[in-house]
């Protein structure tokens, strides 16, 4: 069964065949899909890591350096630069072995890394430590560039929204497995254990996708893109179709694959970037995936890293701010996993702008809040000079204000935290996926990374000097641009629901892209099946 290429003719053949989430090859499907996962978790727990550590006063007896030390700067620098190092090669790793390969030699590197922390020795710390964090980094990115495209391009197209962005939220499981387990070490023993324990840890995350990789199968795409085309649609038949060997589904997908991906694509060299670049399309489909990556990492999110532990000691919340920030975590991961679903429900345009509109509305809140503490713009501060010659009735009444300011502030950081989960953590990993063609994939991925991580970097170092230059202020520069964030994404933002991979290059060689994906996503709400599925 042959179909010429046209964006739409998914919608046709989901009426037709009407696919089920829960039949043998789904089940099996969410099986293997299990395992590429736990490269989120990974990221999540490698990503926590540190911040656990520090924290312990044995880490510090046994390394002898405060959190504020040289060498804990570069300790915590080079992390993030072994990212940057590996986003320039995830890309090509994956596209010349696989996106298996690039899972399963990221995995090796993170083990690698993870015994120069467990096993340093008290004499040589700075240089195990020096060059463990580097290969973690390396290896989380090798491996977190390869598993969401491995997900979402062997994802069945009808939920590959829910699917792609449930990978995402597994970043806060790691999250919450670093910080049980830190908390349950730190006060277990007074020993090494305390601290190596936690790292040792970072193991499970890698060794579970190892085991995977032996019954996990590889990309139907990039099968195809190597040529191997029966053995790409044999997976097809196996998961998206439940063994039928006679699916419409299969073979539309089958037939738009071949159609589209190209043996001789520049995703065979090594070297060659210029793919991603060259045509219209593909510099649209660039701009979807840098605008996302920028965004995602410039909305505010990265200010609350800072100063969240002061403003629980201004409630009065400062003896179980652990415990607030463990509930934060596990509420997050489930409006993620809210999230994940309603990218397919209400599409991922409508979920991300919505979602950045609120988060202005929740930081004009955090900065009245601060504002409310401290009208000077300074950064938080429990006790104020001018305090001493006030009366006691004018101290009673700033304590007063100072609480429930501190109060309002902490609400306003959960409703922020929690829009953000809702509406950014599943499309960071998926919509950039969705947005590039095959050829171009995995190095597109590796600059989104390398766009994620540079932005880690800059807010690294300006939100602690932004808060502590200009207060509350500094939140209104955020709110601003969030409203700007909002207005780009409207007017440029292309909608991916309800479309396979391969028919996104029909939308995105359109003149206006956005345009002809809403006048498709209005022919695919129209459709019957859809109010069910």
């Amino acid at each position: 069964m042959n179909y010429d290429h046209h964006a739409g003719d998914f919608q046709l053949v989901v009426e037709r065949e009407k696919p089920s989430a829960f039949t043998s090859g789904m089940l099996k499907l969410y099986f293997v899909l299990f395992f590429a996962f736990w490269g989120s978790a990974m990221n999540g727990y490698d990503g926590s890591l540190m911040a656990t550590i520090y924290s312990m006063d044995q880490f510090k007896k046994f390394t002898g350096y405060g959190q504020e030390s040289a060498e804990m700067s570069v300790l915590t620098a080079l992390y993030p630069i072994g990212c940057l190092v590996a986003a320039v090669f995830g890309g090509p790793l994956s596209d010349t072995w696989g996106r298996k390969a690039g899972m399963g030699i990221g995995c090796v590197v993170v083990i690698l890394g993870t015994g120069l922390l467990a096993l340093s020795p008290q004499e040589n710390f700075v240089a195990y430590w020096y060059a463990g964090r580097f290969f973690c980094g390396f290896g989380v990115t090798i491996a977190t560039i390869a598993a969401p495209a491995y997900v979402i391009e062997l994802s069945h197209p009808l939920y590959r929204g829910t699917i792609g962005g449930v990978y995402n939220t597994l970043w806060f499981i790691g999250n919450i497995i670093c910080f049980w387990v830190g908390a349950w070490t730190k006060n277990y023993t007074d020993s090494d254990f305390s601290w190596r324990i936690p790292v040792w840890f970072q193991l499970v995350p890698a060794t579970i996708i190892l085991c995977g990789l032996a019954i996990m199968p590889e990309s139907p795409r990039w099968l195809i893109s190597v040529g191997m085309t029966e053995e790409a649609r044999e997976i097809l038949v196996k998961y998206h179709a439940d063994g039928n060997e006679d699916s419409e589904l299969v073979a539309l997908e089958f037939n738009h694959m071949i159609e589209t991906i190209r043996t001789d694509a520049s995703d065979k060299r090594f070297y060659d970037y210029s793919e991603v670049f060259t045509t219209r399309n593909a510099r649209y489909r660039f701009l979807m995936v840098f605008l996302i990556s920028f965004f995602g990492q410039f909305s505010g999110n990265q200010i609350f890293s800072y100063f969240q532990s002061t403003a629980y000691e201004a409630a009065g919340w400062g003896d179980r701010s652990h415990i607030f920030q463990a509930v934060l975590s596990v509420l997050q991961f489930m409006v993620a996993l809210i999230g994940a679903r309603l990218t397919d429900r209400m599409g991922r345009r409508k979920l991300v702008i919505t979602g950045t509109l609120m988060l202005s509305v929740f930081l004009a809140v955090i900065s009245v809040a601060s504002w409310r503490v401290n009208p000077e713009g300074k950064q938080w501060k429990l006790e104020d000079p001018k305090r001493a010659v006030m009366s006691d009735a004018e101290k009673k009444n700033v304590a007063d204000n100072y609480q429930w300011a501190s109060y309002m502030y902490v609400v306003g950081l959960y409703l922020f935290q929690l829009t953000y989960a809702l509406a950014w953590t599943p499309v960071q990993a998926l919509y950039p996926v969705e947005c590039l063609a095959t050829s171009t994939r995995a190095k597109g991925l590796g600059l989104s990374n390398l766009v994620v991580y540079i932005m880690l970097l800059v807010n690294f170092f300006a939100v602690p000097l932004g808060i502590t230059k200009i207060g509350f202020k500094f939140y209104i520069i955020y709110i601003v641009w969030n409203l700007v964030e909002a207005i780009l994404l409207y007017f440029f933002m292309v909608e991916t629901k309800g479309l396979t991979l391969e028919e996104l290059d029909e939308v995105f060689s359109a003149p206006n892209p956005r345009k002809t994906s809403l006048r498709i996503l209005k022919d695919v709400e129209n459709s019957s099946y859809y109010d069910d599925y």
